[in-house]
């Protein structure tokens, strides 16, 4: 519960709220609520990033992190580019010959 509301997602240490929306907050009422209660969270200071479910990618969802937390965005690798071992998967693979670093490096 943040500020009141029952959310789907919060990052305390970053004040970040994100909201998944699915069919039931299609309607005019719902979508009215949804805003009026994204206003009063972002007024006490929280920032809230909605997203509808059908676009939930793991990219889309980096994305919109890393815009929301700029620098401070560093997001572990999923099961499958971590390996079974641990190691970082995508370098073995090659995803273009960048070199990944360590984990949380963005270079």
């Amino acid at each position: 519960m943040v500020h009141g509301f029952i959310v789907d997602f919060y990052c305390a240490t970053e004040r970040l709220v994100v909201e998944f929306e699915g069919a039931p907050h299609a309607g005019r009422e719902r979508r009215a609520y949804d805003a009026a209660r994204a206003a009063t969270l972002e007024a006490a200071g929280y920032r809230v990033i909605r997203i509808a479910n059908r676009d939930v990618t793991r990219d889309h969802l980096a994305a919109l992190l890393s815009r929301a937390l700029g620098d401070r965005g560093s997001f572990p690798l999923s099961r499958r580019e971590r390996g079974t071992g641990g190691e970082d998967q995508r370098r073995q693979r090659g995803t273009g010959g960048e070199d990944h670093g360590a984990k949380g490096d963005k270079g």
